[in-house]
């Protein structure tokens, strides 16, 4: 026995020092000073199998010092992944005969996705039933026949989702699931011509974007077109970190990036074109169809398939980004402060559009955080727009406005076909302080002080950081949204339990991410009536050791307790059910859950794009606003034109969930 605990520990160790000597070599390449330090002897902890049982010390020792001139964001402009990383880019499944890819930007792609022969997520995990079909029409006359002919329907673009349920639109062959890629209008988007699937409005200043395209995409595009008007390109207002989603995917579940001003993506839109229950293409916005806009603009695909969306856009111009190391206890305590700051002024009456709320949060506009819990740091990212500053008068306008063929049932439907999953990192189960300083030194090149045009300032994961966190390390991504009335709060309780007797930092290795949005108006957004603040965090220990990680669900308890909110749910990531069973949208979204219900009603009455999950989270009750007796017919006496009739009617929460929670 003991030859074998030796054997185990030196393997990790071994197979560990493999990875850290290439990423050092990845950083050769862009950061000579990184990639000593990443080598250098006794700076780096070694992991071993008896590593878990180090504490966490103050990391100030280890000091990352990007070479002068750098001004990419990550590496991305490394060469050929596969000399240096094997098994980033293995050889596809011959039946696919090296057509099996994800439909990310060519740059950033890599051969584990399931989508869009499997429907399964990124990773090739969260595997449907086998028997759903794969819709991959051709264009929009032959999705609506999809739609049309089966009886449960779920969008879905290169699986950046974590919810099996969520993600499938069934377990039966009366069950498809349609490929927003795959038309073949956006199919070229993925190897790098996008064409006429985005549409520049130098006039309006908004782009037209196909759903399929992913958000990488959109953005190497905008950055890219150079005109008279916009010599600098342009960009969006606020993006997000992952950007390999696409639009249509990010727009329904809220994707974000750190901005008071401009809020989610969601936020962001100026149009919608969809693909509703009975076939029919439907065009939605803002000012003709407020009640439907709010509904759709965060739809988590229950209303239909996105299949076109107008977003706005601005000038690619210069921003200026600090980086400043700060500890938990300084974290913590300035978190409770903008608590403080923002508790007050919403409690003296002021609107959330208000200027006393504005000035309450300006100081943490577009900050983001990154959250290294075993090594107990945190690099606090700040950004300063250089050429058009965001002045009190103009963040308040902005505010106020909110493959192989298989038995095909129909055209453009097919069987699944089996896809390997990625694996799990290399000895990323053992020394949880080891794995958290590598990533800082990895990363050290993303934050940088220096002024660069908006589209390269802003954080976002670069191609190649895109194929390397998923291609080889498998991991489940969980984001709550707290609202900034109990931000302060919530973080203390976190922090106790993380470096505390628990030592709950110990269920860790990526950074945690945490950014800030305003309140939104969309039914279904997490920011819905309150500005919040989300927190982003990854599991990669599971996978490793197949077993639950149980000090990462213990902080994810925390989450959803009512120090915390509870803190809702991000709409596609992992979490649900464990952390929402017996789900309650009456009570998480008391103000506008039974609006999204009424929407529901009016586009899609009889469930069709329910999803998997069906009854399970989508139930609407309610009660007589006089009488308090139940509603027996839901549409017809609590719903309108304009959403939910709350004079009539008072929203209801859910009667059966008695010992399922």
């Amino acid at each position: 026995m003991p030859r074998l605990v030796t054997a185990r520990c030196c393997s990790q160790q071994l197979r560990a020092g493999v990875i850290s000597v290439l990423l050092a070599a990845v950083l050769l390449v862009h950061d000579q000073a990184n990639a000593q330090l990443l080598l250098g002897a006794g700076r780096v902890r070694p992991a071993t199998a008896f590593g878990n049982s180090s504490e966490p010390t103050d990391s100030s020792s280890i000091t990352a010092t990007p070479a002068a001139g750098i001004a990419s964001v990550g590496f991305s402009s490394v060469g050929p992944l596969s000399s240096m990383f094997p098994w980033a880019n293995p050889p596809s499944p011959d039946s696919h005969k090296n057509d099996h890819y994800c439909r990310m930007d060519s740059d950033a792609k890599h051969n584990y996705c399931g989508l869009p022969y499997e429907l399964s997520n990124f990773q090739g995990h969260f595997k449907c039933d086998k028997s759903v079909m794969v819709g991959r029409p051709a264009d929009w006359q032959q999705a609506a026949q999809l739609v049309k002919g089966f009886s449960h329907v779920k969008a879905v673009g290169v699986g950046h989702s974590w919810w099996r349920q969520q993600f499938c639109s069934g377990n039966s062959s009366s069950a498809i699931n349609i490929i927003t890629t795959e038309f073949s209008s956006v199919l070229p988007a993925s190897q790098g011509e996008p064409g006429h699937s985005i549409m520049v409005n130098e006039t309006a200043m908004t782009a037209k974007v196909a759903a399929g395209v992913t958000q990488r995409t959109l953005l190497k595009y905008l950055d890219g077109y150079r005109t008279q008007q916009s010599p600098e390109g342009y960009t969006l207002a606020a993006f997000a970190w992952f950007i390999d989603q696409t639009m249509g995917g990010a727009v329904a579940t809220g994707t974000h990036g750190s901005t008071f001003v401009y809020g989610s993506l969601s936020s962001q839109l100026k149009g919608l074109t969809i693909l509703d229950a009975q076939g029919n293409i439907r065009t939605l916005d803002p000012i003709t169809e407020s009640h439907l806009w709010q509904a759709a603009s965060i739809s988590v695909g229950r209303l239909g398939i996105i299949l076109d969306l107008t977003i706005s856009i601005v000038k690619n111009l210069p921003v200026k980004r600090d980086k400043q190391d700060i500890s938990p206890n300084e974290f913590v305590a300035s978190i409770g402060q903008l608590q403080q700051n923002y508790n007050a002024a919403v409690g003296a009456g002021n609107a959330l559009t208000s200027l006393a709320v504005w000035q309450a949060v300006k100081p943490w506009n577009e900050v983001q955080l990154l959250w290294f819990i075993p090594s107990r740091v945190l690099w606090k990212v700040s950004y300063t727009r250089i050429a058009d500053p965001i002045s009190d008068q103009n963040a308040l306008q902005v505010i106020a406005t909110d493959g192989p063929e298989g038995n095909q049932v129909l055209p453009g439907a097919y069987q699944q076909m089996e896809v390997q999953p990625a694996g799990t990192g290399p000895g990323i189960e053992v020394n949880p302080l080891y794995w958290s300083d590598l990533y800082r030194i990895y990363m050290a090149t993303n934050v940088q002080p220096q002024t660069l045009p908006a589209r390269q300032s802003y954080l976002s994961i670069s191609e190649l950081e895109n194929r390397l966190h998923a291609a080889w390390n498998s991991y489940d991504q969980y984001e709550v949204a707290v609202p900034l009335s109990k931000a302060g709060d919530c973080l203390a309780a976190v922090q106790t339990e993380l470096y505390g007797s628990s030592a709950r930092w110990k269920g860790f290795r990526a950074p945690a991410l945490v950014r800030f949005i305003r309140a939104e108006k969309a039914y279904l957004s997490p920011a819905h009536g309150t500005h919040v603040m989300y927190v982003n965090i990854e599991d990669h220990v599971s996978y490793a050791t197949g077993k639950p990680n149980e000090d990462f669900q213990a902080i994810m308890d925390i989450f959803r307790s009512p120090m915390c909110g509870p803190a809702r749910m991000h709409w596609g990531k992992a979490g649900w059910p464990q952390h929402a069973k017996c789900f309650d949208g009456a009570t998480e979204y008391p103000t506008s859950w039974c609006d999204f219900g009424c929407a529901v009603q009016q586009l899609d009455p009889t469930g069709k794009f329910s999803g998997e999950i069906s009854k399970d989270v989508w139930q609407w009750n309610a009660v007589d606003s006089q009488t308090k007796a139940a509603v027996r017919d839901y549409a017809n006496e609590c719903c309108s034109q304009s959403g939910f009739n709350n004079q009539k009617c008072l929203c209801a929460p859910r009667t059966d969930c008695d010992g399922k929670r």
